[in-house]
Protein backbone atom coordinates (compact mmCIF):
# COMPACT_ATOMS: atom_id res chain seq x y z
CA UNK A 1 0.00 0.00 0.00
CA UNK A 2 1.28 3.89 -0.92
CA UNK A 3 1.79 5.20 1.83
CA UNK A 4 0.43 9.14 1.50
CA UNK A 5 3.55 11.05 1.83
CA UNK A 6 5.57 8.83 -0.86
CA UNK A 7 2.86 11.22 -2.92
CA UNK A 8 4.79 14.31 -1.97
CA UNK A 9 8.20 13.34 -2.61
CA UNK A 10 9.28 14.90 -5.66
CA UNK A 11 10.87 12.92 -8.53
CA UNK A 12 14.28 13.42 -9.48
CA UNK A 13 14.87 16.36 -11.92
CA UNK A 14 15.75 15.12 -15.89
CA UNK A 15 18.66 16.34 -16.93
CA UNK A 16 17.44 18.61 -19.98
CA UNK A 17 18.73 17.24 -23.09
CA UNK A 18 21.69 18.64 -25.09
CA UNK A 19 20.97 22.09 -27.32
CA UNK A 20 21.41 19.96 -30.92
CA UNK A 21 25.12 21.36 -32.86
CA UNK A 22 23.89 24.76 -34.43
CA UNK A 23 24.31 25.32 -38.26
CA UNK A 24 27.57 25.87 -39.89
CA UNK A 25 30.00 23.31 -37.42
CA UNK A 26 32.03 21.32 -39.33
CA UNK A 27 33.88 17.58 -37.97
CA UNK A 28 37.26 18.96 -37.72
CA UNK A 29 38.29 15.54 -38.94
CA UNK A 30 36.40 15.30 -41.76
CA UNK A 31 34.67 18.08 -42.70
CA UNK A 32 31.11 16.49 -42.75
CA UNK A 33 28.10 18.78 -41.79
CA UNK A 34 26.95 18.62 -37.73
CA UNK A 35 23.96 20.62 -37.80
CA UNK A 36 20.90 19.27 -35.62
CA UNK A 37 23.14 15.87 -34.27
CA UNK A 38 23.53 15.95 -30.22
CA UNK A 39 27.07 17.19 -28.82
CA UNK A 40 26.85 13.77 -26.78
CA UNK A 41 27.66 12.04 -30.26
CA UNK A 42 29.79 11.09 -32.73
CA UNK A 43 30.83 12.39 -35.77
CA UNK A 44 28.47 10.01 -38.53
CA UNK A 45 30.97 9.82 -41.31
CA UNK A 46 34.68 9.58 -39.51
CA UNK A 47 33.27 8.88 -35.66
CA UNK A 48 35.08 11.30 -34.10
CA UNK A 49 33.73 13.04 -30.79
CA UNK A 50 31.67 15.91 -31.49
CA UNK A 51 32.68 17.52 -29.10
CA UNK A 52 35.81 17.85 -29.77
CA UNK A 53 34.58 20.47 -32.89
CA UNK A 54 32.57 22.60 -30.16
CA UNK A 55 35.67 22.77 -28.01
CA UNK A 56 38.28 25.38 -27.94
CA UNK A 57 40.64 26.39 -31.20
CA UNK A 58 43.70 24.16 -29.72
CA UNK A 59 46.10 22.30 -31.56
CA UNK A 60 45.32 19.51 -29.14
CA UNK A 61 41.82 18.75 -30.49
CA UNK A 62 43.04 18.98 -34.46
CA UNK A 63 43.00 15.82 -37.11
CA UNK A 64 44.99 13.48 -35.52
CA UNK A 65 46.67 12.93 -39.01
CA UNK A 66 46.81 16.72 -40.63
CA UNK A 67 48.73 17.39 -36.57
CA UNK A 68 51.19 14.68 -37.08
CA UNK A 69 51.95 16.35 -40.73
CA UNK A 70 52.73 19.50 -39.00
CA UNK A 71 54.92 17.88 -36.28
CA UNK A 72 57.40 16.39 -39.12
CA UNK A 73 57.14 19.43 -40.70
CA UNK A 74 58.70 20.88 -38.29
CA UNK A 75 60.92 18.35 -37.62
CA UNK A 76 62.46 18.78 -40.76
CA UNK A 77 62.11 22.46 -41.53
CA UNK A 78 64.18 22.73 -37.83
CA UNK A 79 66.95 20.23 -38.81
CA UNK A 80 67.47 20.25 -42.50
CA UNK A 81 68.88 23.54 -42.49
CA UNK A 82 71.31 22.46 -40.36
CA UNK A 83 72.60 19.61 -42.53
CA UNK A 84 73.37 22.58 -44.92
CA UNK A 85 75.12 24.54 -43.18
CA UNK A 86 77.42 21.89 -41.65
CA UNK A 87 78.24 20.54 -45.03
CA UNK A 88 78.77 24.30 -46.17
CA UNK A 89 81.35 24.43 -43.25
CA UNK A 90 82.82 20.94 -43.77
CA UNK A 91 83.33 22.00 -47.78
CA UNK A 92 85.16 25.23 -47.10
CA UNK A 93 87.52 23.85 -44.22
CA UNK A 94 88.59 20.88 -46.81
CA UNK A 95 88.96 24.14 -49.04
CA UNK A 96 91.08 25.61 -47.30
CA UNK A 97 93.27 22.78 -46.10
CA UNK A 98 93.82 21.80 -50.19
CA UNK A 99 94.44 25.76 -50.82
CA UNK A 100 97.11 25.99 -47.63
CA UNK A 101 98.80 22.85 -49.28
CA UNK A 102 98.25 24.63 -53.24
CA UNK A 103 100.02 27.91 -52.02
CA UNK A 104 103.08 25.89 -50.44
CA UNK A 105 103.44 23.74 -53.41
CA UNK A 106 103.28 20.59 -51.46
CA UNK A 107 101.58 17.54 -53.19
CA UNK A 108 98.54 16.26 -50.98
CA UNK A 109 99.23 12.58 -50.44
CA UNK A 110 96.90 10.03 -52.21
CA UNK A 111 95.37 8.83 -49.58
CA UNK A 112 94.37 11.74 -48.24
CA UNK A 113 93.30 13.22 -51.58
CA UNK A 114 91.19 10.74 -52.38
CA UNK A 115 89.19 10.97 -48.93
CA UNK A 116 88.86 14.63 -49.65
CA UNK A 117 87.47 13.91 -52.84
CA UNK A 118 84.62 11.47 -51.06
CA UNK A 119 83.79 14.07 -48.24
CA UNK A 120 83.79 16.71 -51.11
CA UNK A 121 80.99 14.76 -53.06
CA UNK A 122 79.37 14.14 -49.70
CA UNK A 123 79.28 17.69 -49.18
CA UNK A 124 77.32 18.24 -51.97
CA UNK A 125 74.72 15.48 -51.10
CA UNK A 126 74.33 16.64 -47.35
CA UNK A 127 73.57 20.20 -49.24
CA UNK A 128 71.30 18.67 -51.22
CA UNK A 129 69.26 16.51 -48.83
CA UNK A 130 69.17 19.64 -46.37
CA UNK A 131 67.82 21.36 -49.13
CA UNK A 132 65.17 18.66 -49.88
CA UNK A 133 64.53 18.06 -46.18
CA UNK A 134 63.50 21.24 -45.43
CA UNK A 135 61.76 22.07 -48.90
CA UNK A 136 59.63 18.48 -47.62
CA UNK A 137 59.30 19.79 -44.33
CA UNK A 138 57.47 23.34 -45.40
CA UNK A 139 55.33 22.01 -47.92
CA UNK A 140 53.91 19.86 -44.71
CA UNK A 141 54.13 22.74 -41.95
CA UNK A 142 51.98 24.34 -44.73
CA UNK A 143 49.60 21.77 -45.32
CA UNK A 144 45.97 22.49 -44.86
CA UNK A 145 43.75 21.78 -42.21
CA UNK A 146 40.85 19.40 -43.12
CA UNK A 147 38.24 21.64 -41.64
CA UNK A 148 39.32 24.78 -43.65
CA UNK A 149 39.35 23.25 -47.04
CA UNK A 150 37.35 24.93 -50.00
CA UNK A 151 37.24 27.70 -47.69
CA UNK A 152 40.64 29.38 -47.87
CA UNK A 153 41.60 32.92 -49.19
CA UNK A 154 44.75 33.50 -52.15
CA UNK A 155 46.02 35.93 -49.30
CA UNK A 156 45.99 33.22 -46.88
CA UNK A 157 49.66 32.68 -45.14
CA UNK A 158 49.54 29.50 -45.26
CA UNK A 159 49.54 29.87 -49.12
CA UNK A 160 52.06 32.78 -49.74
CA UNK A 161 54.04 30.70 -47.56
CA UNK A 162 54.10 27.61 -49.35
CA UNK A 163 54.49 29.23 -52.93
CA UNK A 164 56.69 32.37 -51.86
CA UNK A 165 60.06 30.55 -51.80
CA UNK A 166 59.09 28.78 -54.77
CA UNK A 167 58.62 32.31 -56.79
CA UNK A 168 61.78 33.63 -54.86
CA UNK A 169 63.67 30.66 -56.54
CA UNK A 170 62.09 30.25 -60.22
CA UNK A 171 61.74 34.00 -61.25
CA UNK A 172 65.82 34.41 -61.26
CA UNK A 173 66.61 30.96 -62.73
CA UNK A 174 63.66 31.61 -65.31
CA UNK A 175 65.50 35.42 -66.25
CA UNK A 176 68.56 34.11 -66.61
CA UNK A 177 67.33 30.72 -68.86
CA UNK A 178 65.55 33.56 -71.15
CA UNK A 179 68.56 36.03 -71.10
CA UNK A 180 70.60 32.54 -72.28
CA UNK A 181 68.27 31.42 -74.84
CA UNK A 182 67.86 34.62 -76.55
CA UNK A 183 71.76 35.56 -76.22
CA UNK A 184 70.76 39.12 -75.45
CA UNK A 185 72.17 40.88 -72.50
CA UNK A 186 69.06 42.69 -70.55
CA UNK A 187 69.09 45.94 -69.39
CA UNK A 188 70.66 46.03 -65.66
CA UNK A 189 67.39 47.74 -64.51
CA UNK A 190 65.12 44.49 -65.90
CA UNK A 191 67.93 42.60 -63.48
CA UNK A 192 67.43 44.20 -60.81
CA UNK A 193 63.22 44.75 -61.18
CA UNK A 194 63.66 40.95 -61.19
CA UNK A 195 65.84 40.68 -58.11
CA UNK A 196 63.10 42.87 -56.27
CA UNK A 197 60.51 40.81 -57.08
CA UNK A 198 62.56 37.47 -56.38
CA UNK A 199 63.34 39.25 -53.22
CA UNK A 200 59.77 40.45 -52.77
CA UNK A 201 58.76 36.75 -52.68
CA UNK A 202 60.95 35.34 -50.80
CA UNK A 203 60.90 37.74 -48.04
CA UNK A 204 57.55 37.98 -47.42
CA UNK A 205 57.07 34.15 -47.89
CA UNK A 206 58.75 34.42 -44.74
CA UNK A 207 56.53 36.70 -42.94
CA UNK A 208 53.72 34.26 -43.69
CA UNK A 209 55.77 31.62 -42.24
CA UNK A 210 56.37 33.65 -38.58
CA UNK A 211 52.19 34.26 -39.44
CA UNK A 212 51.80 30.41 -39.20
CA UNK A 213 54.16 29.69 -36.45
CA UNK A 214 52.04 32.35 -34.60
CA UNK A 215 49.26 30.65 -35.23
CA UNK A 216 50.41 27.53 -34.40
CA UNK A 217 51.64 29.01 -30.57
CA UNK A 218 48.27 30.43 -29.81
CA UNK A 219 46.60 27.37 -30.39
CA UNK A 220 48.90 25.22 -28.25
CA UNK A 221 48.55 28.27 -26.40
CA UNK A 222 51.92 29.46 -25.61
CA UNK A 223 52.11 33.42 -25.67
CA UNK A 224 56.38 32.90 -25.49
CA UNK A 225 56.18 31.13 -28.39
CA UNK A 226 53.71 33.77 -30.49
CA UNK A 227 55.59 37.02 -29.22
CA UNK A 228 58.85 35.34 -30.67
CA UNK A 229 56.59 34.45 -33.91
CA UNK A 230 55.73 37.97 -33.92
CA UNK A 231 59.06 39.71 -33.53
CA UNK A 232 60.69 37.60 -35.71
CA UNK A 233 57.44 38.47 -39.02
CA UNK A 234 57.67 42.28 -38.29
CA UNK A 235 61.70 42.24 -38.49
CA UNK A 236 61.55 40.23 -41.95
CA UNK A 237 59.05 42.95 -42.86
CA UNK A 238 61.22 45.56 -42.29
CA UNK A 239 64.02 43.65 -44.20
CA UNK A 240 61.73 42.88 -47.10
CA UNK A 241 60.34 46.30 -47.53
CA UNK A 242 63.98 48.01 -47.38
CA UNK A 243 65.68 45.33 -49.57
CA UNK A 244 62.80 45.65 -52.10
CA UNK A 245 62.71 49.13 -51.79
CA UNK A 246 66.87 48.91 -52.97
CA UNK A 247 66.79 47.14 -55.69
CA UNK A 248 64.00 49.12 -57.13
CA UNK A 249 65.89 52.31 -56.69
CA UNK A 250 68.87 50.57 -58.26
CA UNK A 251 66.78 49.86 -61.35
CA UNK A 252 65.79 53.53 -61.51
CA UNK A 253 69.37 54.82 -61.15
CA UNK A 254 70.17 52.42 -64.07
CA UNK A 255 66.90 53.77 -66.64
CA UNK A 256 67.90 57.23 -65.56
CA UNK A 257 71.79 56.84 -66.73
CA UNK A 258 70.53 55.64 -69.52
CA UNK A 259 68.77 59.49 -70.38
CA UNK A 260 71.29 62.22 -70.66
CA UNK A 261 68.44 64.53 -69.43
CA UNK A 262 68.52 63.11 -66.08
CA UNK A 263 71.78 62.82 -65.24
CA UNK A 264 71.93 65.06 -62.23
CA UNK A 265 68.96 62.83 -60.83
CA UNK A 266 71.58 59.28 -62.08
CA UNK A 267 74.59 60.65 -59.63
CA UNK A 268 72.06 61.36 -56.42
CA UNK A 269 70.51 57.82 -56.94
CA UNK A 270 74.19 56.68 -57.16
CA UNK A 271 75.24 58.24 -54.06
CA UNK A 272 72.03 57.24 -52.30
CA UNK A 273 72.34 53.06 -53.45
CA UNK A 274 75.70 53.00 -52.92
CA UNK A 275 75.45 54.41 -48.93
CA UNK A 276 71.82 51.75 -49.19
CA UNK A 277 73.77 48.73 -49.95
CA UNK A 278 76.56 49.41 -47.58
CA UNK A 279 73.38 49.00 -44.82
CA UNK A 280 71.86 46.11 -46.84
CA UNK A 281 74.99 44.01 -46.63
CA UNK A 282 74.58 44.46 -43.32
CA UNK A 283 71.28 43.97 -42.89
CA UNK A 284 71.32 40.50 -44.51
CA UNK A 285 74.05 39.15 -42.68
CA UNK A 286 72.23 39.81 -39.37
CA UNK A 287 69.39 38.42 -41.56
CA UNK A 288 71.70 35.21 -42.22
CA UNK A 289 72.35 34.31 -38.15
CA UNK A 290 68.58 35.20 -37.53
CA UNK A 291 67.23 32.86 -39.97
CA UNK A 292 68.54 29.68 -37.49
CA UNK A 293 66.19 31.70 -35.09
CA UNK A 294 63.26 30.35 -37.65
CA UNK A 295 64.84 26.88 -37.05
CA UNK A 296 64.87 26.92 -33.55
CA UNK A 297 61.32 28.34 -33.54
CA UNK A 298 60.24 25.50 -35.47
CA UNK A 299 61.84 22.86 -33.47
CA UNK A 300 60.29 24.93 -29.81
CA UNK A 301 57.30 24.79 -31.30
CA UNK A 302 57.22 20.94 -32.11
CA UNK A 303 58.44 20.25 -28.81
CA UNK A 304 55.68 22.37 -26.89
CA UNK A 305 53.04 20.91 -29.47
CA UNK A 306 54.53 17.26 -28.06
CA UNK A 307 54.05 18.37 -24.68
CA UNK A 308 50.73 19.43 -24.62
CA UNK A 309 49.63 17.04 -26.40
CA UNK A 310 51.34 14.43 -24.00
CA UNK A 311 49.42 16.46 -21.01
CA UNK A 312 46.38 15.98 -22.65
CA UNK A 313 46.13 12.44 -23.07
CA UNK A 314 47.34 12.24 -19.17
CA UNK A 315 44.50 14.47 -18.13
CA UNK A 316 42.33 12.52 -20.18
CA UNK A 317 43.10 9.21 -18.63
CA UNK A 318 43.54 10.27 -14.99
CA UNK A 319 40.25 9.00 -12.85
CA UNK A 320 37.42 11.02 -12.13
CA UNK A 321 37.26 11.88 -8.22
CA UNK A 322 34.09 10.69 -6.28
CA UNK A 323 32.98 13.65 -5.63
CA UNK A 324 32.72 14.29 -9.23
CA UNK A 325 31.13 11.50 -10.25
CA UNK A 326 28.08 11.64 -7.80
CA UNK A 327 29.66 9.11 -5.07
Amino acid sequence: MNRPEDADVAAPPVPPAPEPVAAEVRCIRCRYQLAGLSPDGDCPECGTEIARSLSEDRLADADPRWLGRILLGLALLGWGPWAILISILLGLFIGVVIGAFAANDLGLPRAIEVTFGVVLFGVGLGVMGGVVVAAIGGVLVTSIEPRDEGEERLDEPRLIARWGLVVAVILPAAHASIEEAVAWPMPESVRFAVLAAAMASGGFALVALHARFRDFAVRIPSSSLAARADRGRAWYRGVTIYVVALMVLHAGRDLSESVPALSVLSDVLAVVSVLGSCVAFVVLVIAFFRSFGILDLALSLRSTIRTSLASGAVASAAPVPAEADGR
